[in-house]
């Protein structure tokens, strides 16, 4: 770490940071081979966020240099930690260091029921019934739901004092599961988003065929009569050259951008903006950007304006003024040509053109900035940015004011790895979310660098793939998913409880998306478990009480399959439901639901597993 020389004598504050600073340099020196989070090196990190906790409850003068400081120390740490764990072979976990110690992270005693080693032993070889294993969940049946229309898709925690009541409808329909749920087939998703003005779900996925890897878009085009199934679903091939991992969707435009490591493509949800061609139809292609050196996050900014980061710069294109597809035209001169591409990337025919160049670029105040997440907070002039680990070698989570040449606004330390997503909500202006790869969720305030929340969303060793921030009737609740631990949590923040979890069909969350105007939550989900790698097959015969079928008056003699390394058993849930593939999952909150609209059970989709 390096500090500028001054003729001054150094704040307090600054000589105790570099105190500890001779500390990691003792500690990294001796090359230890364990992070144990209750020994010296987690304390190291303790104590760097405590005198930033203190020196912003003082509020000093120099306050940003010291967030700076701390902040390149805290990147130096865990990256020595990750690489660590990578060289000995251990699994990548590090606990949190950035609560106060009056506020320890919230937790669910219910992530304790799996140990990580046994479920990475067993995910590897696919050899016993892990569910067989599980030793503190009992049936269904022993829990009692909290109403009358709560989903038996929900399992709820005991002795929670939720902080919805009479006088909240919504968030008491939200706090006691009162949903319809439904599911449908999808590619593998990558991410997912719920336009702001909340018209259309678009879920960004990759579908394999013959080895060969298509960048698809699937598209929900919403309404206020929304059945329980989704409306007009559309999936589009993206055309592009690799799998795109970037989503962004334009309300004012109807229009959802998707991006690859060399171009952006855009397409329209909405037959009635007439701005596309002459020929204009639902899901037709508008726009085509290059974006060499720019692979980084991407994000839609008022006026009109689309911003993808690269490294220490931004690229900015004006939509209004691009050069648009007509038909099969080409944008751009010439013809792309990926250079470098391996065979086994090609992702079969894709659309050539060389795409419009930014209007204008920006250069980030910090030039070694590569944002992997951008998020566009409610009203604010600055952008929430973070860094991924593996791509940067750092995991800055900052904000970023690009009107005035790429300032960074402000510096937001305690994760303890990657933030792979961000949410807000219109409830409170102040406030963020992050989900991290250190299996922690973190509440923040824009105007303090530590979080004044954090969350065990999942069990150690997990990380938390996406939340969702949301203020039913004002009450601050997020939504965490899980991936091992295949379920979306929901969390009353004041309690700093967990108070259910919903199944996802014993798939992992791969993203989450809230629509507010209708009180519906989606999760884009992953069968990540398969038959090739294995001597046995992955499902076996499910042991399924009758009460757990989808109508218990029915009596069902078929055969019904349940996978092996299923995270819980077909009686965890008042309905035994497997997914049996990736799925897009619907839970619809309502003050009177049906709650007999629950997914089907697919024989066809495990047939082809069994088989």
């Amino acid at each position: 770490m390096s500090n500028s020389e001054s003729d001054t004598e150094p704040s307090p504050w600054l000589r105790r940071l570099t105190e500890i600073e001779d500390r990691y340099d003792v500690y990294t020196e001796e090359n230890r081979k364990d992070i144990d989070e209750e020994g010296t090196f987690l304390g190291i990190l303790k104590d760097i966020c405590q005198v930033i906790r203190e020196a912003h409850e003082a509020d000093i003068p120099d306050i940003e240099q010291l967030v700076n400081t701390a902040d390149e120390l805290l990147d130096q740490a865990v990256f020595f930690a990750r690489e660590l764990s990578r060289s000995s072979g251990s699994g990548w976990h590090l606990g949190s260091f950035a609560h106060a110690e009056e506020g320890q992270p919230a937790e669910d005693i219910m992530s304790d029921m799996w140990d990580p080693e046994i479920i990475a032993a067993v995910m590897a070889i696919y050899g016993a019934d892990l569910t067989a294993e599980c030793p503190s969940a009992g049936p269904w049946t022993d829990t009692t739901p909290p109403h009358a229309l709560t989903s038996r898709l929900s399992r709820f925690r005991d002795g929670v004092a939720v902080s919805a009541d009479d006088n909240t409808p919504n968030a008491r329909a939200l706090y006691q599961a009162r949903c319809e749920v439904s599911a449908r087939s999808i590619s593998s998703p990558v991410a997912a988003q719920v336009s702001s003005g909340s018209s259309c779900l678009a879920v960004l996925a990759m579908m394999v065929r013959q080895e060969l890897r298509y960048p698809v878009l699937h598209y929900y085009r919403l309404n206020e009569d929304a059945a329980p199934e989704y409306v007009e679903g559309v999936r589009i091939y993206s055309e592009l050259s690799k799998t795109a991992f970037h989503l962004a969707m334009d309300e004012n435009r109807k229009l959802m951008f998707i991006a690859d490591e060399a171009r952006i493509k855009s397409f329209c949800w909405d037959t009635d903006i007439r701005i596309l061609a002459p020929e204009d139809s639902t899901g037709a292609a508008v726009h085509t950007m290059r974006c060499d050196r720019y692979e980084g996050a991407m994000e839609i900014l008022p006026n009109g304006r689309l911003v993808r980061a690269g490294r220490g710069k931004a690229a900015i294109w004006n939509l209004d003024q691009l050069q648009t597809h007509h038909g099969r035209q080409r944008i751009g001169q010439g013809r792309f040509v990926e250079y470098g591409l391996w065979d086994e990337e090609i992702t079969g025919p894709f659309e050539n053109s060389p795409g419009n160049h930014p209007t204008t670029t920006v250069n980030f105040e910090d030039n070694e900035l590569y944002p992997w997440a951008f998020h566009y907070h409610h009203g604010a002039s600055t952008l929430l940015a973070a860094e991924d680990l593996d791509r940067a070698e750092r995991h800055s989570c900052v904000s970023i004011d690009l009107e005035h040449g790429g300032r960074v606004a402000a510096r937001y330390l305690g994760h303890a790895g990657t933030a792979f997503k961000f949410s807000s909500s219109m409830g409170d202006a102040n406030a963020f979310a992050t989900a991290s790869m250190d299996g922690h969720a973190r509440i923040y305030d824009v105007r303090s660098p530590l979080p004044t929340i954090t969350i065990e969303a999942v069990k150690k060793g997990e990380a938390c793939p996406d939340v969702v921030f949301t203020h039913p009737d004002g009450i601050p609740t997020l939504f965490t998913g899980c991936d091992d631990g295949h379920c979306v949590k929901l969390w009353d923040l004041r309690a700093r409880a967990v108070v259910y979890d919903l199944s996802t069909g014993n798939n992992c969350v791969q993203a989450l998306a809230w629509d507010a105007k209708r009180s519906t939550l989606y999760a884009a989900t992953v069968r990540d478990f398969h038959d090739y790698l294995s001597t046995r097959p992955v499902y076996r015969k499910a042991r399924v009480p009758q009460w757990a079928k989808r109508n218990p008056a029915v009596i069902d003699g078929a055969k019904r399959l349940w996978p092996r390394p299923a995270c819980h058993r077909e009686d965890y849930y008042g309905y035994a439901y497997d997914a049996s593939g990736h799925s897009l999952f619907k839970y619809q909150f309502k003050e009177t639901p049906d709650i007999t609209v629950l997914p089907s059970y697919d024989r066809r989709r495990h047939r082809r597993s069994w088989d």
